[in-house]
C-alpha cells in the first residue's frame, strides 16, 4: 500500500472512478424521470434542488476541510453522497427524489473542489490526470445508456455508489507534494468585489445556465427526435472524449489568444450548438455537432476560467474568486433549470433552444465590452496554472 500512496495510480483511481459515479447519476437523469412520467418542470425542480444543496453545502464542507484532514473530511462526505446515492433507487415521489438527489449531489460538488486541488498539488501533471476524469465520465455515460436498456435503470444509482467508494479509496493513497503557494499567480490587481469581476460574473451566469441545462435535457431532447437510449449513450461517450485534445493542447490556445478571444470562440461555439439544436432537425447534424462542440466548449470554458481568475483577481483573492464564481454557477444554473422546464412544459424544445440562443448572442455582446478581457495571453513555454 505504501507503494502506491502518491502513485500515479491513486489520482488514476480518483479521478476515474469520480467522474464514472457522476454520470451514473445525472447523465441519463432527465429521461430516467421523463419516463417514469415526471414532467420537464419537475425534473428541474430535483436538478434545482441539487444545485440549491451545491451551494449550502459547498462553504460548509470548505469550512471543515480547511480546519481538519481534507481526505478524512471528504470521506465522510463522499460516503453520505453514496448512501444518498443508493437511497434514491427507493424513491417513491418528487420529493423523496429531490432530497436524495440533492444530497447526492450537493455533497458530491463540494468534494469535487477538494478532488481538483489534490490535482493541482501533486507530483503529476494536472492534464495527464484531469484525461482520466474525461474518460470515466463517457465510460460511465455508456455503460449508463446499456443498463438503462438492458439490465435495470435503477442499477445506474447503485453503481454511482460503488464508483464513489473506489475513488474514495484512490484518494486517501494521494499525497500533495506543491503548496498551494506555489500553484498562486501574482498581479497587479487588488481586492474582488471590482468591476471586472462583477462584469464577468455575469458572463460566468450565462455560460453556465446555458450549458447545465443543456446538458440535463439534451438526452431527453434527442430521445423525443427518436434517437434511441442506447444511441444517446454512445453520443455522449465520444462527446465527453472530445475533451481530451483540449487539455492537450489548451497551452496553444492560451498562447495564441487572449482571454477575450477564447471567451468569443466558446460562444460562437454554444451559438452553433442551440441554433441546431432549434433549427437544423436532422440526427446526423445533431449528433455531430454535439460531438464535436459540446464536451470540448466546457473543458476549454473549466481552464480558461483559471487563467481569467489569475489575470483579474490577486493571488490573495483567487480561491475565494473561484469560490464565487462555484456559487454564481450554481444559482445560474438554476434560474435556467427552473425557466427551461416551464418552456418544455409549456411550448416545445425548440423555444427553449432559441432562448437560449439569444441569451447566448447577449453573452457575446457583453464580451465584446469587456477589455479587461484582452489580456490573458501566455508568453511561449509558459504553462497554465491549473
Amino acid at each position: 500500500m505504501n507503494k502506491l500512496k502518491g502513485s500515479f495510480m491513486s489520482y488514476f483511481l480518483m479521478y476515474l472512478c469520480f467522474y464514472m459515479a457522476l454520470s451514473f447519476l445525472s447523465g441519463l437523469l432527465s429521461v430516467y424521470l421523463m419516463n417514469k412520467g415526471y414532467s420537464a418542470t419537475q425534473v428541474s425542480f430535483v436538478v434545482s434542488m441539487g444545485l440549491v444543496a451545491s451551494v449550502v453545502f459547498q462553504p460548509i464542507v470548505g469550512y471543515f476541510s480547511d480546519r481538519f484532514n481534507e481526505r478524512i473530511v471528504n470521506t465522510f462526505v463522499l460516503i453520505i453522497s453514496a448512501l444518498s446515492g443508493t437511497l434514491f433507487v427507493f424513491a417513491d415521489n418528487i420529493y423523496t427524489i429531490a432530497l436524495y438527489y440533492s444530497v447526492a449531489l450537493g455533497l458530491f460538488n463540494s468534494a469535487k473542489i477538494v478532488i481538483e486541488r489534490f490535482a493541482t498539488l501533486s507530483a503529476h501533471s494536472y492534464g495527464k490526470i484531469r484525461i482520466w476524469g474525461s474518460i470515466g465520465y463517457a465510460i460511465g455515460f455508456k455503460a449508463s445508456g446499456y443498463i438503462y436498456n438492458y439490465i435495470k435503470p435503477e442499477y445506474m444509482f447503485v453503481l454511482y455508489s460503488s464508483g464513489l467508494i473506489i475513488s474514495i479509496v484512490g484518494m486517501l493513497l494521494t499525497k500533495d507534494v506543491k503548496t498551494q503557494s506555489n500553484m498562486q499567480q501574482s498581479n497587479d490587481n487588488q481586492g474582488i468585489w471590482h468591476k471586472d469581476f462583477i462584469t464577468y460574473l455575469i458572463v460566468i451566469a450565462i455560460f453556465y445556465g446555458c450549458t447545465n441545462i443543456n446538458s440535463t435535457y439534451l438526452p431527453s431532447y434527442l430521445e423525443f427526435n427518436g434517437i434511441s437510449v442506447d444511441t444517446i449513450s454512445t453520443v455522449i461517450f465520444y462527446t465527453t472524449l472530445m475533451e481530451l485534445p483540449v487539455i492537450f493542447f489548451a497551452d496553444k490556445l492560451m498562447v495564441h489568444f487572449d482571454n477575450q478571444q477564447l471567451l468569443f470562440i466558446e460562444f460562437i461555439l454554444l451559438i452553433i450548438q442551440f441554433t441546431t439544436y432549434a433549427f437544423i432537425p436532422i440526427h446526423s447534424v445533431q449528433i455531430i455537432i454535439t460531438i464535436t462542440t459540446k464536451a470540448a466548449t466546457t473543458m476549454l470554458f473549466i481552464i480558461l476560467n483559471m487563467k481569467i481568475i489569475a489575470t483579474i483577481i490577486d493571488a490573495y483573492h483567487q480561491i475565494t474568486a473561484l469560490s464565487i464564481v462555484s456559487m454564481v454557477n450554481s444559482t445560474s444554473s438554476m434560474l435556467f433549470q427552473n425557466i427551461g422546464g416551464y418552456i418544455i412544459d409549456s411550448y416545445s424544445y425548440q423555444i427553449l433552444y432559441i432562448v437560449l440562443l439569444i441569451s447566448v448572442i447577449l453573452g457575446i455582446l457583453i464580451i465584446g465590452h469587456c477589455s479587461f478581457l484582452q489580456k490573458g495571453r501566455l508568453k511561449y513555454g509558459r504553462k497554465i496554472s491549473t
